[in-house]
């Protein structure tokens, strides 16, 4: 499940590297700096995406997602998160339950954050992709070997290297949602 961003990426260039253990440093220091910003209004945040993953490649790009209860709060003109560095990510749209920020250094994209919904659809889809692949090695792998192939392919066109990541994820999500026995984890 990729939500679909339609912001202008031109100019971006995709490239992995081998896991770096700054990458939960970064995660950390963003973490303890968004809980004094925003406080109670912060139900959970968590490091998400492929750095997070100890044991594939990522793009240098650490992925951080932000639970909150009233997400009307966050809009593009965020004065808290521009005053971090961060700047609006959606450009002219405005998704229901997620809202997508991006700090830079130096021209290069160094965070995002996905302010969302605590345990929402895109914060359980999201975390559940995460530790699926954390616990499931070969399968992880296969999302490393599927990233290489897309950034090859899409190395300049960010928008359609996430759009060809989607099937493998849903994939994933199913098996995940099953559990290892093949049963429903879902709460119906």
């Amino acid at each position: 499940m990729i939500v679909n961003n339609d912001y202008d990426h031109s100019g971006d260039i995709i490239s992995l590297l081998k896991h770096d253990p700054n990458w939960r440093l970064r995660y950390e220091a963003e973490r303890v700096m968004l809980l004094k910003l925003f406080g109670k209004r912060v139900r959970a945040i968590e490091h998400v995406g492929s750095t997070a993953i100890p044991s594939i490649e990522a793009k240098p790009v650490v992925d951080i997602m932000m639970g909150v209860e009233r997400i009307d709060e966050f809009t593009a003109d965020q004065p808290r998160l521009r005053k971090a560095g961060y700047t609006w990510g959606h450009g002219d749209s405005l998704e229901p339950d997620w809202r997508f920020y991006i700090k830079w250094k130096r021209g290069e994209r160094l965070v995002h954050l996905h302010v969302v919904r605590f345990k929402g659809d895109f914060w359980d889809w999201t975390v559940r992709f995460r530790d699926y692949l954390r616990g499931h090695a070969e399968e992880a792998r296969k999302y490393e070997t599927l990233k290489r192939q897309l950034v090859d392919k899409f190395r300049n066109d960010r928008t359609r290297y996430v759009a060809a990541k989607s099937a493998f994820i849903d994939d994933i999500l199913k098996v995940a949602s099953r559990g290892e026995d093949g049963a429903s984890t879902s709460s119906a």
